[in-house]
């Protein structure tokens, strides 16, 4: 997708800016030296830092998932390998078992059936983008949904979210934390209830030390 192509050249032009010389690399290309235990590009050259979109979940099952584990002291992968565990939507359900009720979390549950008689959202493990998610009104019947490759991994049940009335507009947020600090956001705005990947990437900025009266 040129989406993506565009992410990495944009990351390989702030690794040059680092003082590192990046190349584009293909993932289909990248091999692996048993000798060396280390990967190696199209041209046999070993790979000891990387940007990739391509997602953990799908390289784990893949002809050389097992040698990442043995990559750990000669390959550094950007992202690291620990943010499978972050895109797999089972962390709701954990995190909703752990810390039930906190005010920064919407219940969520392997079981539709926890949360009969309210509104809530069918997402896969291990989807994207919006697709595969439905939502359901309060007697379980879908209201919207969007179609996808995803779900064979299972489903995780959320309750649904209000969002604020905007017209015509469905707006939510994302956020970076680099290390435990808040690195950035973005907002995305959509005409319908699931936010997808043709979604509009809404620009923004705040203005340090200006009250909210005064801005136009």
């Amino acid at each position: 997708m040129v989406e993506d192509f565009e992410t990495v050249a944009y990351m390989a032009e702030t690794a040059a800016a680092a003082g590192f010389d990046p190349k584009l690399v293909f993932i289909e290309d990248l091999q692996w030296d048993v000798d060396a235990a280390v990967f190696l590009d199209a041209d046999g050259e070993p790979v000891h830092h990387i940007f990739k979109l391509y997602p953990w979940e799908w390289m784990v099952n893949e002809q050389f998932g097992g040698f990442l584990l043995q990559s750990r002291g000669t390959t550094q992968w950007v992202e690291p390998p620990w943010k499978l565990l972050l895109s797999n939507k089972q962390l709701l359900v954990v995190l909703w078992e752990f810390f039930p009720g906190h005010p920064n979390l919407l219940p969520a549950y392997a079981d539709p059936a926890a949360l009969a008689g309210r509104r809530y959202v069918r997402k896969p493990r291990l989807g994207r983008e919006g697709a595969n998610v439905s939502l359901h009104d309060a007697d379980g019947a879908v209201v919207a949904e969007e179609d996808g490759p995803y779900g064979d991994e299972g489903f995780v049940f959320q309750e649904r979210a209000t969002f604020a009335p905007i017209p015509g507009k469905t707006a939510v947020i994302g956020s970076w934390v680099v290390g435990d600090s808040p690195a950035g956001i973005d907002l995305r705005e959509t005409s319908g209830p699931i936010t997808g990947d043709l979604a509009e990437f809404v620009p923004h900025f705040i203005e340090a030390g200006v009250e909210d009266g005064d801005r136009a």
